[in-house]
């Protein structure tokens, strides 16, 4: 929250990786696997509605579609700890709820980026990437 409001303030060009507006998603998975009460779901619910009527909403919204194969395979290369252990059952649910999440989201245009289609560690790839975006980057 404390980022949105500042890059909303600066007025600069600004990217988030996975920003507040799609973290209900976590929230609504911990409540329904019983780790958030419905009172503690419904608490942040307000909460989080309340701190987004107080930032601007994005300009746009870059939705990398990624199947679970693709995403398990990329985590694995990445190799932190914790992801290692998760079980691709999480990495299902977390999926699925993010495409639904994508298909109602409306605050803003929305640009769809295949995952297999670049490799995210070769330079040529991120260009691309850049101008299906079409963002102009900073010289």
């Amino acid at each position: 929250f404390r980022m949105i409001k500042e890059i909303s303030e600066c007025g600069e060009l600004a990217f988030l990786d996975r920003s507040i507006f799609g973290d209900r998603i976590f929230a609504s998975m911990l409540n329904e696997d019983g780790f958030m009460t419905d009172e503690e779901y419904e608490t942040y619910s307000t909460l989080l509605d309340n701190m987004l009527e107080h930032v601007s909403k994005p300009q746009k919204l870059v939705y990398i579609h990624c199947d679970v194969d693709t995403a398990v395979e990329r985590i694995q290369l990445r190799g932190r700890g914790m992801e290692q252990s998760t079980p691709v059952h999480y990495w299902k649910r977390l999926n699925e709820k993010y495409n639904e999440w994508y298909e109602k989201y409306d605050l803003s245009e929305k640009v769809v980026i295949d995952a297999r289609s670049y490799n995210p560690f070769k330079e040529e790839d991120i260009l691309k990437v850049i101008e299906k975006i079409n963002i102009q980057m900073p010289v």
